[in-house]
């Protein structure tokens, strides 16, 4: 490639690169207009959490984890027979188990198959998935408290 092909190039680039930091901000001057949607009303279902009368969310605490967390050590390679993976499984537990919090840590894993996948490893995914439920239910009550 000759010399001056690079230069072009290279401006090309950098004028790329500069122009959305050159471009002024351009707001509209009150929400809805020119761009064809309207500002959420309060009652439509759309606003934050106690307007209106659609549906309520509680977010949760900022302290509790992903359910994913509790899963790190479960595999992620499909099983033969299995619908999902160990670690798919795991975390649908873990999500019924908040959604449930008077359901059993065993009852909530019971999608967790109870036989060892990998030879020598600790526990069988089902008791590693009560043990990492009944750490969850303990972090809530943590932040809750």
């Amino acid at each position: 490639m000759k010399l001056h092909l690079k230069i072009v190039l290279l401006v090309g680039v950098l004028a790329l690169a500069a122009a959305p930091a050159a471009a002024p901000a351009a707001q509209p001057a009150e929400p809805g207009n020119g761009n064809g949607h309207k500002p959420a009303e309060p009652g439509n279902g759309h606003g934050a959490a106690g307007q209106g009368n659609g549906p309520q969310y509680s977010p949760a605490p900022a302290s509790t984890k992903a359910y994913g967390y509790y899963c790190q050590g479960e595999s992620k390679e499909h099983v033969a027979g299995t619908p999902g993976t160990p670690f798919s499984a795991c975390v649908k537990a873990h999500k019924l188990a908040a959604a449930h919090p008077n359901m059993s840590p065993s009852q909530a894993c019971k999608a967790t198959t109870g036989k060892h996948i990998v030879k020598g490893e600790k526990g069988t995914p089902h008791s590693r998935c009560v043990a990492t439920v009944i750490e969850q239910r303990k972090e809530e009550r943590e932040a809750a408290a």
